[in-house]
């Protein structure tokens, strides 16, 4: 390696801290009014639930592998017999276009 390296150059942290250990980046918060996102996609939520519900059932993998996290929640890797293995092994199965 030479000494000129600049992937360590990059996580070295500023000369002069911008802020002292303990010290908030952001100590004033979030400003007051300021639109909220969740407001914003709150009322498109179930017109989105059909489109993934959609997409699932005409077989696109992305969908089944988000309806079945967003159900069952995300899957374990385990060994083949346990309950998560068998979930995993479904998933990488469609994702493949073996089922």
């Amino acid at each position: 390696m030479t000494s000129g390296n600049s992937g360590d150059q990059a996580r070295k942290p500023p000369a002069g801290r911008l802020f002292q250990p303990g010290q908030s980046g952001n100590p004033s918060g979030r400003p007051k009014g300021s639109i909220k996102l969740r407001e914003i996609l709150t009322p498109e939520l179930p017109a989105v639930a059909a489109k993934l519900l959609e997409a699932a059932k005409k077989g696109e993998a992305w969908a089944i592998t988000e309806v079945l996290n967003r159900t069952c929640g995300r899957p374990t890797i385990g060994e083949a017999g346990d309950e998560g293995g068998q979930i995993f092994q479904i998933i990488t199965g469609i994702q493949r276009g073996e089922g």
